[in-house]
Parts: C-alpha cells; sequence; structure tokens
C-alpha cells in the first residue's frame, strides 16, 4: 500500500497485532451495548413483576 507522510500508526495492516486490536474493540462495542440495554430491562421486569417472594431468581424462571 501506499504510504502516507506524516502519518504514523500503531500496528501494520493485516498484522496479527492489527487483528488482536480489532478483536479486542469488537468485544468491547458488542459487549457494552446488551449489558446496557439488559440492565434495564432487568430493572424493569423487577418493578413490574415483584411478587415479594423468591427473590431475583423469580424473575428468572
Amino acid at each position: 500500500m501506499k504510504e502516507m507522510k506524516g502519518r504514523s500508526s500503531l500496528v501494520d495492516e493485516f498484522s496479527p497485532a492489527f487483528y488482536g486490536l480489532c478483536t479486542v474493540g469488537g468485544i468491547i462495542s458488542a459487549g457494552t451495548t446488551p449489558l446496557a440495554i439488559t440492565h434495564d430491562v432487568f430493572k424493569v421486569n423487577m418493578q413490574a413483576f415483584h411478587s415479594g417472594k423468591g427473590g431475583v431468581w423469580s424473575l428468572y424462571c
């Protein structure tokens, strides 16, 4: 590929480090969104279906 003057990169494109960084970025981006959404869903279910017995585990059954 053509090298750009004045620009440096952290890793070479298509190297193992490049794929490692892509993997870490994918894990972070794909992991944080469901965590944030399911937290809200879990909280609403606790408020809506709270029967006073069984605790948190009753929401999963």
